[in-house]
């Protein structure tokens, strides 16, 4: 493991791009590179790296390198703790197992994809955003710590002032109105003391402090929901707290009155009520004055209504549920059916019929001599049934239950022959985990091979030859470029390919410039072919010439 001569702990608020990027300023170039290339990345990170991140094997070694985990960063040194305080929800998980440390992004309810990047304030289009900081907050970094930094709180949605000194958040020197960090594609920079024109990004002007209420307001309140701790609730939650305070589905005029309508946070389309994400719940607790401690409050007091009538349905259902059946139980409820509804049979209340009749025999034929009419399938009787039924087609656990588990001989053996069942379900799981991993590897070999074609048909087709670049195979190839990035990972033989192409540059431009003094009509004299190619008359070139002419047809190889 490469040792990292200096790492620093993240300041208090201070945001993961800050952070990365005072290790590689503390370290230098040479070890920050060495670093990156320790945790499967090459020497540069081609992301910002600023707030939230994608899951990936590099990204988790990264940071173990660095002493942390994903669930650490994501809590301590991104804005997710923001987004999961109005829309956090676990799938497939009760809410009161809620534990933010398993959480991952892709759980997190609405456009999760635009989490990936940093957004404009108040708009999760998806639109590249500058990062801000506090004039105030600059000075005070530098006098305790030596070096001002990128704070979290100053980069959530909606929020134009500093919740701590009520100052209006900058994105540039206002001197010379130079953009501070400019979004690029890769690590940003340190926040400076200075601009380059050498003025205090720690002064204020006279109108800094000239922020509403609003403002003011909602920039408290969006930390206080960064900050909070112990959210036992979900998203549904949130919702019903909100609707129940505002009374109305109708949530966009009621945001346009409280904040104005040339004000940035109305700048939203007319969406449905369903569609609300964590930035309008922020904007309309403002807008209808509820303090954040009283809307945690009403959260939590959902939470708990749900999870109440949860329990309710659970001990309802669970009592006619074959892995929480007993012998006495099963009898008084039986008993129970047959007198509030003599006109059924007693077979239709199933899975109480089939567990007296398989563990208490004596007593249901005293009861129901009609019972012993009918005997009892065998094990392996009822196991060629079930898989008859699974022969069908390739069912999910789902149309497992539904069309053989549910019906009397599923009954029976999840009764008697409960470890044989829990196998199926088990090969069904991996059977269907294999179909999508057919299907996924079918796609990544079409895409390669569409790769492959795009580079080729690029290479044969261009005018001028060029080194191929990633941003040109992507356009070349209609994918994005974190799709080529990906495909490039995944099958090095791409990378290859591409590698040989560049390095047969020279011959490529060569080749050109015959076929294009060919196709002019003029003669190919050496020293036109040099001009037309742009290419020194130096030893190699003259081989790689002399090569070319000899060879019968003049095309490229690609």
């Amino acid at each position: 493991m490469i040792a990292i001569p200096y790492l620093p702990k993240p300041y208090p608020d201070e945001i993961l791009g800050s952070w990365l990027s005072s290790i590689r300023l503390h370290n230098g170039e040479g070890t920050w590179s060495s670093l990156l290339v320790a945790a499967g990345f090459q020497r540069w990170l081609k992301a910002p790296y600023f707030d939230l991140f994608q899951t990936s094997p590099q990204n988790e070694l990264l940071f173990q390198l660095l002493g942390k985990t994903r669930a650490s960063v994501w809590m301590e040194l991104t804005t997710l703790p923001y987004w999961i305080t109005f829309d956090g929800l676990i799938n497939h998980q009760p809410e009161k197992h809620f534990n933010e440390a398993d959480i991952e992004i892709s759980n997190v309810t609405g456009r999760v994809d635009n989490f990936f990047r940093l957004t404009q304030n108040g708009n999760s289009t998806g639109t590249l955003k500058i990062p801000h900081f506090c004039p105030v907050c600059v000075s005070e970094d530098y006098e305790e710590y030596g070096e001002p930094y990128w704070h979290r709180a100053h980069q959530l949605p909606n929020v134009t002032a500093c919740h701590k000194h009520q100052c209006k958040l900058m994105d540039r020197c206002r001197a010379c109105g130079l953009v501070i960090a400019p979004i690029q594609r890769k690590l940003i920079n340190p926040l400076k003391l200075k601009c380059t024109c050498d003025h205090l990004l720690s002064s204020v002007e006279a109108d800094s402090f000239n922020m509403s209420e609003v403002d003011i307001t909602i920039a408290k309140l969006s930390f206080e929901a960064l900050t909070v701790d112990n959210r036992n609730w979900n998203n549904k939650d949130v919702r019903n707290f909100i609707l129940e305070s505002i009374g109305t589905k109708s949530w966009v005029p009621i945001i346009k009155q409280a904040f104005g309508k040339s004000h940035q946070v109305t700048k939203h389309s007319r969406v449905k009520w369903r569609q609300v994400k964590a930035p309008d719940c922020a904007a309309l607790l403002v807008a209808k004055n509820i303090s954040f401690q009283s809307a945690v409050e009403g959260f939590r007091r959902h939470a708990s209504d749900a999870t109440q009538n949860q329990e309710q349905i659970e001990r309802s259902v669970t009592s006619y549920r074959i892995d929480k059946l007993t012998v006495d139980f099963a009898r008084k409820e039986l008993l129970k059916q047959i007198s509030l509804h003599p006109n059924k049979p007693p077979s239709h209340y199933r899975n109480l019929y089939w567990f007296l009749k398989i563990n208490d025999y004596e007593w249901l034929i005293k009861l129901l001599p009609s019972a012993a009419k009918t005997k009892l399938p065998t094990i392996e009787q009822d196991r060629n049934i079930i898989l008859k039924l699974m022969e069908s087609d390739a069912p999910s656990i789902e149309t497992l239950y539904r069309k053989s588990l549910g019906r009397c001989p599923g009954i029976r053996a999840r009764i008697r022959d409960k470890s044989w069942v829990d196998q199926q379900l088990k090969m069904i799981q991996i059977k269907k985990a294999r179909q999508v991993d057919q299907k996924r590897n079918a796609i990544r070999q079409e895409q390669k091979n569409h790769l492959l074609e795009s580079l080729h048909r690029y290479v044969k087709n261009e005018k001028r030859p060029k080194r191929i670049t990633r941003p040109q195979l992507a356009h070349a190839s209609g994918m994005t470029h974190s799709q080529v990035d990906y495909l490039l990972i995944e099958f090095p033989e791409i990378e290859k390919e591409i590698l040989k192409i560049n390095n047969d540059k020279q011959n490529r431009t060569l080749i050109w410039a015959i076929n294009t003094l060919k196709a002019e009509g003029k003669s190919l004299g050496l020293s036109e072919i040099y001009r037309v190619a742009k290419l020194p008359a130096t030893k190699d070139v003259q081989k790689d010439l002399a090569r070319i002419l000899q060879s019968e047809t003049i095309v490229p190889l690609w």
